[in-house]
This record gives structure tokens, C-alpha cells and sequence, in this order.
């Protein structure tokens, strides 16, 4: 891409954000950072200013691959805490108020 006049002094990012449809100007800013993109046949900063007649190059790098794996998750069911009962657990959460609950205190 060769900068145009009305582009000069424009940061990179952006005049790539404007130039390169579906890449967003972050992600852009990562590949100007590892040197996918050339301003001039150099590597340069995503803040720097544009000059009319400059050549900018983007060359996206690969995609990493990557896998997900579904991870094991136990049911409530199958983990009990060994002592409690129903009767202890409803007694204990009724002495403590929820919060946001008056207690009738000022």
C-alpha cells in the first residue's frame, strides 16, 4: 500500500485499520509489533507517522493453532461433605441474615 497525501500524518494503526477490512486496530498493532508489517522496507512502530509516498506492507502472520480440551467437572451430587445434614445446614443459614436484609437495628 503506498500512502497517499491525504493519508500523511496518520499513526500506522490506523491508517492499517482503515486500509485492511475484518482485523481489528489492536490486533493490528501486534502484528505491526512482531514485524509482520514493513513501512519502507523496515520494521517500525504502530505510533509512527506516515509520510505521502511511503510503502507500507502487511504480511498477517500465520494463525496459531490451538486445541480445547473439555475439562471434567464433578456433579453436585457426588460431593458431600461428610457430617452435615439438611436440619444443620437450614438452622445455620437462618441465624445469619442476607445481606440487604434489615434486622431491625437502626
Amino acid at each position: 500500500m503506498i500512502v497517499a497525501p491525504d493519508a500523511a500524518g496518520q499513526r500506522l494503526d490506523v491508517f492499517l485499520a482503515a486500509a485492511v477490512a475484518g482485523v481489528s486496530r489492536s490486533q493490528l498493532s501486534r502484528h505491526v509489533a512482531v514485524g509482520a508489517v514493513t513501512v519502507n522496507g523496515g520494521a517500525s512502530a504502530p505510533s509512527r507517522k506516515l509520510r505521502a509516498g511511503d510503502v507500507v506492507v502487511w504480511t498477517p502472520p500465520p494463525v496459531a493453532e490451538t486445541e480445547l480440551r473439555a475439562e471434567e467437572i464433578p456433579s453436585r451430587s457426588s460431593t458431600r461433605i461428610a457430617g452435615s445434614s439438611s436440619s444443620t445446614s437450614r438452622r445455620a443459614s437462618s441465624s445469619t441474615p442476607r445481606p440487604g436484609t434489615r434486622t431491625g437495628r437502626s
